[in-house]
């Protein structure tokens, strides 16, 4: 069969499928066919083209359609095509979220920076009105006044500006001064009332009052003191079933003295519990004292009807002769202190010999007013020590009250 006849059966045998591919054959191939050559030739390569009819057809149909309508029907579009509007509160949210996508490069965040402002400028006419309740978000825009206004005010509700660095100062009782031992604190309370003697006596009321008020070094040792000590003899000393009047008796007269009875007496004045015997008795004496200065008060009517003495059992009256000390140790110290400068103020006390804590030790300074001159000579003698000693003694004596009840120690 010749190459002719070849090439008429492929072109007409895919022609019942529609559209056929198109068989490119090489040169070689063709140089082959033209020489008239029997002998079967190299398989060529070809390549498949798609025919362009299903695109061309439908510009046909077109042109056709546009064809059978007539020119002066035809109404071109006057009208923008029509986009969604968009709230405000979705804008600003598009505008933040490209914010956040600047990783992209700078090249591609101008280039939406002016599609955006193309689509700013084309929906100005009808620009949507933010909702009630909507809040701009801060940061959207640099160059957007309105809300950077509005951001300002509502963060204004609630930021509160940086003031100025200032220290706080709390109250002395929560300083670090209030952690340090009842030893410490009782030596500027012995300070304390060493510039209470110091003073004249008629002064020395309102220079104690007055310093209570004004001077926290003094004022928040006292108050440490006596808590402590307060603490100790209601909770450890003082029985339940004492009466209130008892202990106010107590509380009122600094003097008690406790002497055996020649006989014992049915029931106690302390606890009035049925079946005791008092075999002790207590004598209050001395003036009441003023709690600012100890100085004595002006006796009063109503002290005479009060009850001085009482009948005590053993047990009672062991814990009314310590309750009594824990009363009045303010008083008591500070009478030792004013005996030292009392000494001092004797006439020629000072030309003549005073005590010294040793050979060439410190000398009472010549002014008896000067507190802190006072304070470091009684400091170098001992007797702050020797009075922080008779206060840790009366704190043990309350911790033991039972084991000396039982070993019969009453005391004088």
């Amino acid at each position: 069969m010749s190459s002719g006849s070849v090439s008429n059966n492929e072109s007409e045998s895919p022609g019942k499928k529609g559209t056929p591919p198109q068989v490119v054959a090489n040169d070689s191939a063709a140089e082959h066919s033209d020489d008239g050559l029997h002998h079967s030739p190299k398989r060529s390569r070809f390549r498949l083209r798609r025919s362009p009819e299903p695109q061309s057809s439908a510009e046909e149909d077109l042109a056709q359609l546009a064809g059978e309508v007539d020119e002066d029907r035809i109404l071109e579009s006057r009208l923008r095509t029509r986009k969604k509007s968009k709230s405000t509160f979705q804008q600003n949210l598009e505008k933040l979220k490209r914010r956040k996508m600047q990783v992209k490069g700078k090249g591609n965040i101008e280039q939406e920076d002016e599609g955006q402002e193309e689509e700013d400028a084309s929906d100005d006419d009808d620009d949507p009105k933010p909702f009630k309740g909507s809040k701009p978000s801060s940061g959207l825009q640099d160059d957007d006044s309105d809300l950077e206004q509005s951001d300002t005010y509502n963060s204004s509700d609630f930021i509160v500006e940086d003031e100025a660095s200032t220290s706080v100062q709390l109250p002395a009782e929560f300083s670090m001064e209030t952690h340090q031992d009842i030893s410490h604190q009782f030596k500027k309370v012995f300070q304390f009332f060493v510039h209470v003697a110091a003073q004249p006596s008629r002064k020395r009321a309102n220079f104690m009052e007055d310093r209570m008020q004004d001077e926290q070094y003094f004022s928040v040792p006292l108050q440490i003191v006596r808590r402590k000590l307060a603490g100790i003899r209601d909770s450890l000393v003082a029985s339940s079933v004492w009466r209130p009047e008892f202990k106010k008796s107590l509380e009122k007269y600094p003097g008690f003295d406790l002497m055996y009875l020649d006989f014992a007496v049915p029931s106690c004045d302390a606890c009035h519990l049925g079946g005791r015997m008092s075999t002790l008795l207590g004598r209050l004496s001395d003036s009441p004292y003023n709690r600012f200065g100890f100085e004595a008060l002006p006796p009063r009517r109503s002290d005479k009807n009060e009850l001085k003495e009482f009948h005590l059992g053993r047990f009672c009256a062991r814990r009314t002769q310590v309750y009594h000390e824990f009363s009045h140790w303010e008083q008591s110290l500070f009478h030792s202190i004013l005996r030292e400068i009392d000494v001092l103020h004797d006439k020629g006390s000072l030309k003549s010999f005073h005590t010294v804590a040793f050979f060439g030790g410190k000398k009472p300074p010549e002014d008896l007013r000067d507190a802190d001159g006072l304070c470091d000579w009684l400091d170098e003698r001992k007797v702050i020590d020797i009075e922080w000693q008779k206060l840790k003694k009366m704190m043990e004596s309350a911790q033991h009250l039972e084991l000396g009840d039982k070993a019969g120690e009453t005391g004088d």
